[in-house]
């Protein structure tokens, strides 16, 4: 498995890295979970993704979350986790 070295470009470097989650063979079946930081374009980006993951693969259900703010963490990561196969998140601006 491949890890993920993760920079912070608003504090000093650390050396800790972090391990990529294990990626399914196929969409097909799985339940799609959508994040929306509500930065302004992240829904294009992330309605465009479904789309598109929709048109390709037969996805059991796509769910759609989104934080109040981007700057606030969001509540329900761990929800998400137990009832999404997948989730996609966007940054964007």
């Amino acid at each position: 498995m491949r890890a993920m070295t993760i920079l912070d470009p608003t504090s000093k470097s650390s050396a800790r890295s972090a391990e990529l989650a294990p990626r399914p063979a196929s969409l097909d079946g799985l339940r799609l979970g959508l994040l929306h930081n509500t930065k302004p374009g992240g829904d294009i980006l992330l309605r465009t993704i479904a789309d598109r993951l929709a048109a390709d693969y037969k996805l059991k259900a796509v769910s759609w979350r989104q934080k109040p703010l981007p700057t606030i963490p969001a509540s329900f990561v761990q929800e998400m986790a137990e009832q999404c196969d997948v989730v996609v998140t966007a940054l964007a601006d």
